[in-house]
């Protein structure tokens, strides 16, 4: 079993934090999954991750490598609510099933509206608390 920060991890982890993403709507990514034959009709996407690996320079193939996460529903149930239910009651201990798929980045935005990305050097491990000096309008 591996926490979902194992999950996040690069080569060095020079610099590691936290992420954040909105969607227009909660189908919108379980949309995407159908048209990239991810089986939402027995599986429930629940996450993803998605990254590039290159010494060339990020970006320049204008490919992301995209991994979905999902559950079992025929295990965990049909819908949020369901699921939600079966994961605490497993005291939150879950098998999931993983997609590997190779995208444009074009197509992050047939589901993402927002994300943003913050993180810091390896002192994160240091810092419990911050009081950030200035305006963030981000």
């Amino acid at each position: 079993m591996k926490t979902l920060e194992e999950l996040t991890r690069v080569q060095y982890g020079d610099y590691k934090g936290d992420v954040a993403v909105d969607t227009q709507s909660g189908t919108d990514f379980l949309k995407f999954c159908k048209e990239k034959d991810v089986d939402v009709d027995n599986e429930f996407p629940i996450g993803f991750s998605f990254g590039e690996s290159t010494t060339s320079g990020i970006g320049r193939k204008d490919e992301v490598h995209f991994t979905v996460y999902t559950i079992d529903k025929n295990v965990a149930g049909s819908n949020y609510d369901e699921i939600e239910k079966y994961i605490k009651s497993n005291s939150g201990s879950i098998k999931l099933k993983k997609y590997y798929l190779s995208i444009k980045y074009s197509e992050l935005t047939k589901f993402i509206t927002r994300y943003k990305v913050t993180c810091f050097n390896s002192m994160r491990d240091i810092i419990r608390e911050v009081d950030i000096i200035g305006d963030d309008n981000m």
